[in-house]
């Protein structure tokens, strides 16, 4: 089986893809996992859930970051805390691994958090980016497209209904003929039957 990448972000799955893997061989763990990607409620907060001894994981990945009085969404996840999300995704496989917290044990390994603290370098040249925001159209251009737009679909409405208009007063005036034609014929049955 291979690496599954659930991405509920905006990140690059590429470039997550990119970096799983890379934690994966640094452990030389198995490929066959599912990975879950999603934003964190946080802002420049990053946490992770896995299943012990399982094949899943949970990583919650930031949005954005606290900038002076403000919220600044990442472009590219920067090094400080690509080392965090590291360290995250590290721990988190060690619970695939079957490690535990301290005071638990599943195959008999135990996981203390000063354990992974020194998570290599697989993970330095690597980048986690986030697919940049379609270009904003200005609200004026918008506005004139969505005018143009109904202007269109009015014009092809009335072209339609001038046509249906037409084809009625066509049968309405045939039958008038009829109607007309009939009117004479009654007329000449009553007057030479009299």
């Amino acid at each position: 089986m291979n690496l599954k990448i659930k991405n509920a972000t905006k990140y690059r799955t590429a470039d997550l893809r990119r970096f799983f893997e890379a934690g994966l061989r640094a452990y030389g763990a198995q490929r066959d996992r599912t990975i879950e990607v999603e934003y964190s409620r946080r802002a420049g907060y990053v946490s992770g859930c896995a299943s012990i001894g399982g094949t899943w994981i949970k990583l919650r990945l930031p949005r954005q970051h606290v900038q002076g009085s403000g919220l600044v969404p990442y472009d590219t996840i920067p090094e400080r805390q690509m080392r965090h999300v590291a360290f995250v995704f590290a721990h988190e496989l060690q619970h695939n691994l079957g490690h535990r917290h301290s005071g638990g044990s599943a195959h008999g390994g135990t996981l203390t958090h000063g354990e992974y603290d020194d998570v290599g370098s697989w993970w330095v040249d690597l980048t986690i980016r986030q697919t940049p925001p379609k270009p904003t159209v200005p609200r004026e251009v918008c506005t004139q497209r969505l005018v143009e737009k109904r202007e269109r679909r009015a014009r092809e409405a009335l072209d339609r209904a001038l046509s249906d208009l037409k084809r009625v007063q066509n049968r309405v005036r045939k039958w008038q003929r009829k109607v007309a034609y009939y009117d004479r014929k009654l007329a000449l049955a009553a007057g030479t039957s009299s």
